[in-house]
């Protein structure tokens, strides 16, 4: 099949879950004899490197200019669903859907660029990936006394986004009874599809204590997240009794070493933090 896919997200570096996702799973449909179309919104201003590999990995890459400054909240501090969706994506999306051969299937990253999908004739399977569910998001993050930095809409709103694909993908099992009960389209589950090709790491059973192991990127979210883990967890209490924490990834930024703490930041490989550690 000729595949195309509408993301606002690059696919590299695998820096972040949702690029490792949108890897993952693009990675699986290429290796299962799939040509892969990647219609980037540039809105995370991929660098050369990570543009040139993306050229490397995928079919085709296809970018599309995209000013964050535009992006608007029409529903006061809430998104309307397709606010993100600028005229400049309008017209490549018009122009894909004009090509010969066409496309056997669309693939959509997030609810909010949905809009992609009503440019292309109805008998073409539509595929949603949902990453997050983004009606409440917005009094989630306030309870955690967190702003709401990225795309927070209402329920009907994102219903309405769920509405246009045939097949929704939910990461976990919780969201995907959520969104079943809110949607036309057949909701499933699909986990995270790492995509190596390495043999995972052999077991290791170590007695207390143990070296803990964090991976994330430098979200708010995960920031507070973090923040309390360590709070809870007490490094300097865990070294005391010969145990120690390490923070890998962008999620380190900021962290100082410590009794106990181990910032590692951006690690090259995963491996090189489970290596260290007996729990992550």
């Amino acid at each position: 099949m000729r595949v195309l896919v509408v993301s606002p997200t690059p696919s590299h570096p695998q820096d972040a879950g949702n690029r490792a996702r949108i890897h993952g799973l693009l990675s699986a449909l290429k290796a299962a004899g799939h040509a892969i179309h990647f219609c980037l919104l540039l809105r995370e201003n991929p660098s050369p490197a990570a543009l040139a590999e993306m050229r490397d990995a995928w079919d085709e890459v296809i970018e599309v200019p995209h000013d964050r400054t535009r992006e608007a909240r029409s529903l006061g501090a809430l998104n309307a669903l397709d606010d993100w969706i600028l005229p400049e994506a309008e017209e490549v999306f018009a122009a894909l859907a004009e090509r010969d051969p066409g496309f056997d299937l669309v693939l959509v990253e997030y609810v909010f660029l949905s809009r992609a999908f009503e440019f292309f004739p109805r008998h073409i399977p539509r595929v949603l990936d949902t990453h997050d569910i983004f009606a409440g998001r917005a009094a989630r993050l306030a309870a955690l006394g967190l702003e709401n930095r990225f795309f927070a809409t209402t329920e009907a709103e994102e219903n309405r986004g769920l509405d246009r694909a045939d097949l929704v993908l939910a990461i976990q099992a919780e969201e995907a009874r959520d969104l079943a009960g809110r949607t036309r389209a057949v909701v499933t589950t699909l986990g995270h599809l790492p995509w190596d090709g390495r043999a995972p790491l052999d077991p290791r059973f170590a007695p207390w204590p143990v070296a803990v192991g964090y991976l994330g990127s430098a979200n708010p979210i995960n920031g507070r997240a973090l923040g309390r883990f360590l709070a809870a967890l007490d490094p300097a209490a865990l070294e005391a009794e010969g145990g120690e924490m390490l923070v890998a990834g962008a999620a380190a930024r900021g962290l100082e070493p410590g009794p106990g703490l181990r910032p590692l930041g951006p690690v090259a490989d995963a491996d090189a933090l489970y290596a260290e550690v007996d729990l992550v």
